[in-house]
């Protein structure tokens, strides 16, 4: 979930070894806040697509977990080199995501994707979220979320990027697809 409905965060895909290592920093250095595994169903609308463009920006989803279930709408900004510099993110816990489902449904509403994750999830005394996935068909990723402001969104962006690094990260290895538009990818869905 975004803080103040701003959501910065930088994803990294890793190799088992990678996560392993940051896996054990965290525990030693952060909070276990919880295990889950997610099942996120993507949808697109009957009248204005979200898949009609070559790297699409914005999703609705709804997550059932062991967290819950959540509805969830999210739109990305790109800069100028296509790279995604922060999202607007609103979402709103569901109480019955099956009701929710043929709601959508009814409204024409295609479930385009399904993706599937088991993710750990750590809190750090400085402020920040970091999530530790295993995506089925698409392997271990680590995601790094600030959970408060530093100032402005250029220096929040900038505490995210040292926290990766001190987790001995490539900053500049960050997906800027997503899990879903990975699984398209795979799937021949988009070029």
């Amino acid at each position: 979930m975004a803080k103040g409905d701003v959501e910065i965060e930088i994803k990294i895909p890793v190799s088992k070894v990678s996560f392993g290592k940051v896996r054990r920093y965290l525990k030693k250095n952060a909070v276990l806040m919880g295990k889950s595994r997610d099942t996120d169903k993507y949808y697109n609308l009957p009248i204005r697509s979200f898949l009609k463009t070559k790297h699409p920006i914005e999703y609705l989803r709804i997550r059932a977990g062991s967290g819950g279930s959540f509805i969830n709408y999210k739109y990305n900004y790109l800069n100028s080199k296509g790279k995604k510099t922060h999202a607007d993110e609103y979402e709103s816990r569901v109480e019955n995501a099956i009701q929710l489902e043929k709601i959508l449904s009814a409204l024409s509403y295609k479930n385009f994707m399904t993706v599937d994750k088991h993710r750990e999830s750590y809190q750090t005394r400085s402020g920040f979220e970091v999530d530790l996935d295993e995506v089925s068909g698409l392997g271990y990723f680590v995601e790094v979320e600030a959970k408060k402001d530093f100032g402005n969104r250029g220096k929040t962006y900038e505490e995210v990027v040292k926290l990766v690094k001190m987790l001995g990260l490539n900053p500049d290895d960050q997906d800027q697809n997503g899990y879903v538009l990975l699984l398209m990818k795979k799937k021949g869905l988009v070029g």
